[in-house]
């Protein structure tokens, strides 16, 4: 059951990281991107525009692998609860030795 509860918890986890990754990563794409257009003609924003892509596929990347945690950590619990319903609607009898 701890191990349950663990997984639980992995979800709740997974979620909160999910949020994280989609609140802040689209702002520091756009303070990229200010610095960028407003920089435009040095250096510092040809470097900002070009880390663009890089950084949001870093952003993806990353929600993608909370997605995956939670879908393990989700199907996890789902295996344990089938356990548990197939046990207590159809018991096995108890085998002495």
């Amino acid at each position: 059951m701890t191990e349950y509860m663990w997984a639980r918890e992995e979800v709740v986890s997974s979620v909160s990281s999910q949020h994280l990754a989609l609140t802040f990563g689209p702002a520091s794409l756009v303070g990229l991107l200010v610095a960028g257009l407003t920089n435009w003609k040095s250096s510092v924003g040809a470097a900002a525009l070009l880390a663009v892509p890089l950084v949001a596929a870093w952003i993806l990347t990353m929600w993608c692998g909370e997605v995956v945690r939670m879908l393990r950590s989700v199907q996890f619990c789902g295996e344990v609860a089938r356990i548990i319903n197939t046990e207590l609607t159809h018991p096995q009898p108890q085998v002495l030795n």
